[in-house]
């Protein structure tokens, strides 16, 4: 089990909200430094990302909300039966 002390957050818009988002990430680390950042990947496990840094300096046109560690549990189980069911979607496509 990590030390770090994680802040999670779902990346939302107008059709993805907090309890459905397009994505999960998870930060830590402390300013002034940038907050290192993971994303909960379509593998299901957690790659490194800056999604967060992106959508602040306006790269990313989707928003974040900061959601508690909980809540992203329940995200991560909304985004796992997702991704499932696109993987196999599209393993039925490529037959």
């Amino acid at each position: 089990m990590s030390d770090r002390e994680y802040r999670y957050y779902a990346i939302v818009d107008e059709n993805f909200s907090r309890e459905n988002p397009f994505g999960l990430v998870r930060a830590w680390g402390t300013p002034p430094s940038t907050p290192d950042e993971e994303t909960f990947a379509p593998q299901l496990l957690w790659k490194p990302d800056n999604i967060i840094e992106r959508i602040r300096r306006g790269s990313l046109y989707w928003d974040f909300e900061e959601i508690t560690e909980q809540e992203a549990e329940q995200v991560r189980k909304v985004l796992t039966k997702r991704f499932k069911k696109e993987m196999k979607e599209s393993r039925r496509n490529i037959r």
